[in-house]
Formats: C-alpha cells, structure tokens, sequence
C-alpha cells in the first residue's frame, strides 16, 4: 500500500485485534446495502421516502439480533407498531446503555440527546446501527483486498 493511502495499518491491526469486530469481519459495503435495502423494501414506501431512509442510514448496518448489538453503540429504529406506511418514521436514535433477554425477547435501553431513556423490544422495531470507526476500517480493508 502506498503512503498516501487513505488506510491507516495501525488503525486496521487494533480493529482486527477487538473481538467486538467478529462479526463485522464477515461483511462487506454491499451486503450490509443490500441487508438495508431489503428490510427497507418489506415497508412498502414510495420510491423518494425510500431513498430518504437509505441516505440517513449510509453510515448504518441492519440489526436483527444479539450477535449484531454492541454496548454504548448508536441506533437509529423504526417502529412496526403502526403498519401505516404514512405513519413510518424513522427516529434521531441514541446510545446503547443496556441490553436485556425477558421472556425470549431483546430489549434495548437508549439513552437519546436529551438524556431521556427508552426501552426498545428489537421484535417491534427494525434497528440500524451505526457502523463504528473500528468497523468502517475493516469494511475498507475488505474492499481493498477483494479489488486486488
């Protein structure tokens, strides 16, 4: 790799070397868009709503499961409460603060901007969390091993 590259080898050794990034080791850019645009599409909004969504949640990977939550992570959710598709809507998020398991569901406490909790049942929501900086540099090495 040159030096002017954009991807930082330290940076790439301390990510690899955090046993929170198994998971993140195994994807790629594409196949987290392609997971996004897939539970997106379930929703059935019209085509400008969708393409709103997907540029607020770029930075985002879909989350249906424990293996997928990281403590103090941020989140953004949309409520399946309301089949309305008028009524979707998807919230600012905030920060993971806890996560439990009470009769075979996923709850997540998230603390907002405003300090304010919230408990999450991740059955009744469709959860995007942000990619961490740790996960972004795996996601680019990745990208840059399989162009060469």
């Amino acid at each position: 790799m040159s030096h002017s590259s954009n991807l930082d080898i330290t940076k790439l050794l301390h990510a690899l070397d955090n046993e929170e990034n198994e998971n993140i080791i195994a994807n790629n850019y594409e196949q987290i868009s392609k997971e996004k645009n897939d539970i997106l599409q379930k929703l059935k909004l019209g085509k400008d709503i969708l393409k709103g969504l997907h540029q607020k949640l770029k930075q985002y990977r879909y989350v249906d499961s424990l293996e997928g939550i990281r403590f103090g992570a941020y989140i953004r959710w949309i409520s399946l409460k309301n089949p309305d598709p008028e009524k979707i809507k998807l919230t600012n998020g905030g920060f993971i603060c806890n996560i439990e398991i009470l009769n075979d569901d996923i709850y997540i406490t998230v603390k907002n901007n405003m300090n304010r909790l919230f408990k999450l049942k991740l059955s009744e929501n469709l959860v995007f969390q942000k990619l961490m900086q740790q996960e972004q540099v795996i996601l680019s090495a990745m990208k840059y091993l399989n162009k060469n």
